[in-house]
Protein backbone atom coordinates (compact mmCIF):
# COMPACT_ATOMS: atom_id res chain seq x y z
CA UNK A 1 0.00 0.00 0.00
CA UNK A 2 2.63 2.42 1.06
CA UNK A 3 4.75 1.26 -2.22
CA UNK A 4 1.47 2.09 -4.40
CA UNK A 5 1.47 5.37 -3.08
CA UNK A 6 5.09 6.64 -3.47
CA UNK A 7 4.74 5.38 -6.77
CA UNK A 8 1.81 7.52 -7.13
CA UNK A 9 3.99 10.44 -5.81
CA UNK A 10 7.19 9.89 -8.15
CA UNK A 11 4.88 9.45 -11.04
CA UNK A 12 2.96 13.00 -10.46
CA UNK A 13 6.93 14.58 -9.61
CA UNK A 14 7.97 13.09 -13.09
CA UNK A 15 4.95 14.81 -14.24
CA UNK A 16 5.32 18.26 -13.39
CA UNK A 17 9.06 18.03 -14.41
CA UNK A 18 8.30 17.28 -17.95
CA UNK A 19 6.06 20.37 -18.22
CA UNK A 20 8.11 22.78 -16.41
CA UNK A 21 10.97 21.28 -19.04
CA UNK A 22 8.34 21.66 -22.32
CA UNK A 23 8.31 25.32 -20.66
CA UNK A 24 11.76 26.00 -20.18
CA UNK A 25 12.34 25.21 -24.26
CA UNK A 26 10.08 27.53 -24.97
CA UNK A 27 11.60 30.40 -22.95
CA UNK A 28 15.31 29.23 -24.18
CA UNK A 29 13.89 28.98 -27.90
CA UNK A 30 12.00 32.99 -27.24
CA UNK A 31 15.58 34.13 -25.81
CA UNK A 32 17.60 32.56 -28.40
CA UNK A 33 15.59 34.73 -31.05
CA UNK A 34 15.69 37.64 -28.71
CA UNK A 35 19.27 37.09 -28.78
CA UNK A 36 19.43 36.72 -32.69
CA UNK A 37 17.44 40.10 -33.33
CA UNK A 38 19.91 41.95 -31.07
CA UNK A 39 22.93 40.44 -32.50
CA UNK A 40 21.73 41.32 -35.88
CA UNK A 41 20.92 45.21 -35.04
CA UNK A 42 24.22 45.62 -33.21
CA UNK A 43 26.43 44.74 -36.33
CA UNK A 44 24.28 46.87 -38.72
CA UNK A 45 27.16 46.80 -41.42
CA UNK A 46 27.56 43.24 -41.12
CA UNK A 47 24.23 42.75 -41.30
CA UNK A 48 23.47 45.16 -44.11
CA UNK A 49 26.41 43.17 -45.76
CA UNK A 50 24.45 40.14 -45.07
CA UNK A 51 21.62 41.23 -47.12
CA UNK A 52 23.30 42.39 -49.99
CA UNK A 53 25.46 39.45 -50.13
CA UNK A 54 22.15 37.08 -49.71
CA UNK A 55 20.24 38.97 -52.45
CA UNK A 56 22.73 37.12 -55.08
CA UNK A 57 22.27 33.88 -54.10
CA UNK A 58 20.42 30.98 -55.83
CA UNK A 59 18.51 30.08 -52.43
CA UNK A 60 16.40 32.27 -51.40
CA UNK A 61 17.15 34.64 -48.10
CA UNK A 62 14.33 33.24 -46.44
CA UNK A 63 15.40 29.63 -46.72
CA UNK A 64 19.20 30.07 -45.34
CA UNK A 65 18.24 28.57 -41.73
CA UNK A 66 20.23 30.36 -38.54
CA UNK A 67 23.77 28.57 -38.70
CA UNK A 68 24.23 28.84 -42.58
CA UNK A 69 23.37 33.05 -41.37
CA UNK A 70 25.75 32.89 -38.10
CA UNK A 71 28.95 31.59 -40.32
CA UNK A 72 28.34 34.05 -42.83
CA UNK A 73 28.50 36.92 -39.84
CA UNK A 74 31.59 34.69 -38.58
CA UNK A 75 33.46 34.89 -42.18
CA UNK A 76 32.08 38.62 -42.60
CA UNK A 77 33.94 39.39 -38.94
CA UNK A 78 37.23 37.37 -40.25
CA UNK A 79 37.86 39.60 -43.25
CA UNK A 80 40.41 38.33 -45.77
CA UNK A 81 42.33 36.48 -42.78
CA UNK A 82 39.77 33.62 -43.90
CA UNK A 83 38.42 30.60 -42.05
CA UNK A 84 38.80 26.58 -42.16
CA UNK A 85 36.11 24.62 -41.39
CA UNK A 86 37.60 23.67 -38.14
CA UNK A 87 37.74 27.29 -36.68
CA UNK A 88 34.27 27.74 -37.91
CA UNK A 89 33.42 24.72 -35.80
CA UNK A 90 35.23 25.67 -32.65
CA UNK A 91 33.74 29.36 -32.78
CA UNK A 92 30.17 28.61 -33.52
CA UNK A 93 30.08 25.50 -31.43
CA UNK A 94 28.75 22.89 -34.35
CA UNK A 95 30.42 19.54 -35.86
CA UNK A 96 33.69 20.41 -39.00
CA UNK A 97 31.27 18.40 -41.32
CA UNK A 98 28.34 20.51 -40.75
CA UNK A 99 30.37 23.82 -40.98
CA UNK A 100 32.32 22.43 -44.13
CA UNK A 101 29.00 21.04 -45.98
CA UNK A 102 27.64 24.92 -45.52
CA UNK A 103 31.02 26.32 -46.59
CA UNK A 104 31.38 24.68 -49.75
CA UNK A 105 27.98 25.29 -50.48
CA UNK A 106 28.74 28.80 -49.95
CA UNK A 107 31.66 28.44 -52.58
CA UNK A 108 28.99 26.85 -54.84
CA UNK A 109 26.89 29.93 -55.17
CA UNK A 110 29.48 32.18 -55.33
CA UNK A 111 29.51 33.51 -51.71
CA UNK A 112 33.25 32.48 -50.49
CA UNK A 113 36.57 31.62 -52.53
CA UNK A 114 38.71 28.99 -51.09
CA UNK A 115 42.32 29.24 -50.52
CA UNK A 116 45.09 26.71 -50.37
CA UNK A 117 46.87 26.90 -46.73
CA UNK A 118 49.31 23.86 -47.01
CA UNK A 119 47.20 21.23 -45.86
CA UNK A 120 44.40 23.35 -45.00
CA UNK A 121 41.76 25.02 -46.78
CA UNK A 122 40.44 28.68 -46.21
CA UNK A 123 37.04 30.78 -47.15
CA UNK A 124 37.12 33.96 -47.61
CA UNK A 125 34.41 36.24 -49.07
CA UNK A 126 34.63 36.62 -52.62
CA UNK A 127 35.66 39.56 -54.02
CA UNK A 128 32.59 40.67 -55.64
CA UNK A 129 30.74 40.31 -52.45
CA UNK A 130 33.56 42.20 -50.76
CA UNK A 131 32.92 45.09 -53.41
CA UNK A 132 29.12 44.91 -51.85
CA UNK A 133 29.82 44.75 -48.44
CA UNK A 134 32.35 48.11 -48.13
Amino acid sequence: MEENRKIKELTLRIDNLEKRIEEIKKHVYNVENLLEKLVSSMTEPGRYAYDKAVDTLKIAPDELDYTQKRIYDYLLSRGPVGVTAREVSKALGISRSHASAILNEFFREGVVEKIRDQREVKFVISKNKEEMVY
